[in-house]
């Protein structure tokens, strides 16, 4: 019996691309890696992204561990622990965030994205033009242990006083 495949497939591209399906740890362990475990973090990251469209803060905060160190960029500070993002995240709720995602990267423990993101006020304003982003997301375990947003341009001024931490009294 003969199987006629179509004109459209390369032999020659097709076989080494079978041989590391079915063979990944022989033929190179790197492979294999990328193919089976390199997802689980870039799916995690994905998930907070959703979260954050959807405001559910809760499930945010699940993903990230109870010692997370995370840059705040509208203040221009390192923010230590949970319980400082949570103040964050509320801090936040003062625009809508709307980030589109463009590439991502994982390498070891690390997840790099680079993002366009854009605010807006609850009847869908927008506020000034959106900054474009690269963040960097360090894994302690299966657990979001460093956050850190660098920002390319500017944040527009009426975002940063928005969402700016209150001043103490």
């Amino acid at each position: 019996m003969c199987v006629r495949l179509p004109d459209s497939i390369s032999l020659p591209l097709i076989w080494p691309l079978l041989l590391l399906l079915l063979y990944p740890r022989k033929l190179a362990p790197w492979a294999h890696r990328l193919l089976v475990m390199g997802s689980r973090k870039i799916d995690l990251v994905r998930e907070g992204y959703k979260y954050l469209h959807e405001e559910d803060g809760d499930k945010l905060l699940e993903l990230f561990d109870d010692d997370v160190e995370m840059t705040d960029p509208i203040a221009k500070t390192v923010i230590c622990g949970k319980e400082a993002v949570a103040q964050l995240w509320q801090r936040s709720l003062g625009a809508v965030h709307r980030v589109v995602l463009g590439d991502i990267i994982e390498m070891d423990d690390v997840v790099i994205v680079a993002a366009h993101h854009d605010f807006y006020d609850r009847d869908s304003t927008r506020l000034g033009e959106g900054v474009p982003e690269i963040h960097r997301f360090t894994f302690r375990g299966d657990l979001i242990g460093r956050l850190v947003v660098t920002t390319f341009e500017e944040i527009p001024a009426e975002v940063r006083e928005r969402l700016a931490a209150p001043s103490p009294s």
